[in-house]
């Protein structure tokens, strides 16, 4: 399975704080949006704005988990119908002219 990078296309750029201990969430947040709206990076381009910030990233790896375990389920769904259809061969083949159970 691919992970993060692969499926979007590279890196994020986060702020994970200003220094001060004591500075809430909302604060790093503010000046989280603060930077990126002035920094060099998004100006010229080299990084899209889906690349930046905290919040971007987490919904890059939420859409990606949730991928994984949709992919999951799919995949071990598949393996349930095989064994079914393969249960229900040996069934008809041990006891034929016996009907299977509706």
């Amino acid at each position: 399975s691919s992970g993060i990078n692969a499926e979007y296309g590279g890196y994020f750029a986060v702020v994970t704080g200003r220094g001060p201990k004591e500075d809430s969430i909302d604060t790093i947040r503010a000046y989280e949006e603060d930077f990126f709206s002035r920094s060099k990076l998004f100006r010229s381009g080299a990084m899209r704005a889906s690349q930046m910030s905290t919040n971007n990233l987490s919904l890059a790896v939420s859409d990606c988990f949730w991928k994984m375990v949709s992919d999951s389920v799919e995949q071990q769904s598949d393996v349930f119908k095989a064994t079914r259809y393969n249960l229900e061969a040996e069934w008809r083949n041990t006891f034929p002219g016996i009907r299977e159970m509706d």
